[in-house]
């Protein structure tokens, strides 16, 4: 990762050089990897309660889907 050093634009204010917009927001990343979560513990859950591995993928999977919707209205206000 390489930090660019602040330089001074043409009003002579220093700048800090950035490498672009923001790609994901914080509230994406947390709705996101909180969904995943749920879907790795149904999934784990499912696999410890002695059902085969493919059915705790797809339920995993199913759980993903279902908290995405959850943490979507329920994670802070759209911007």
């Amino acid at each position: 990762m390489c930090l660019a050093a602040p330089h001074d634009n043409d009003n002579g204010q220093s700048q800090q050089a950035t490498s672009g917009p923001e790609l994901i927001r914080g509230r994406t990343v947390l709705v996101l990897l909180l969904s995943v979560l749920c879907g790795i513990g149904a999934g784990a859950l499912w696999c410890l309660a002695g059902h085969p591995w493919p059915e705790a993928v797809v339920t995993g999977g199913a759980a993903t889907g279902g908290a995405l919707g959850l943490f979507h209205q329920l994670v802070g206000p759209r911007r």
